[in-house]
């Protein structure tokens, strides 16, 4: 998270908080998707870093693009283009 400056939070769904955030590095807007702690259990870094790649790789004119994925102190994050 030390890469993103959160700004404020847009939304909460069951399983994620969405929040404003810009990039560090060159100070670009993205969403940042945080995973709710609930739905972590064991395994989950396998799969999250499974579907963070695959995510990642898609690239179509009408899916946003995934820019990266964050797993620090616990938490588990999605980085999504600001469309």
């Amino acid at each position: 998270m030390d890469n993103y400056k959160v700004v404020n939070l847009l939304k909460e769904t069951r399983t994620c908080k969405v929040f404003l955030a810009y990039r560090q590095e060159d100070n670009i807007e993205v969403f940042y998707k945080e995973i709710k702690p609930e739905l972590i259990d064991l395994g989950f870094d396998n799969r999250f870093y499974h579907w963070a790649k695959i995510l990642i790789e898609l690239n179509h004119p009408n899916l946003v693009n995934y820019l990266d994925f964050v797993c620090e102190q616990g938490k588990y994050a999605f980085v999504v283009e600001d469309t």
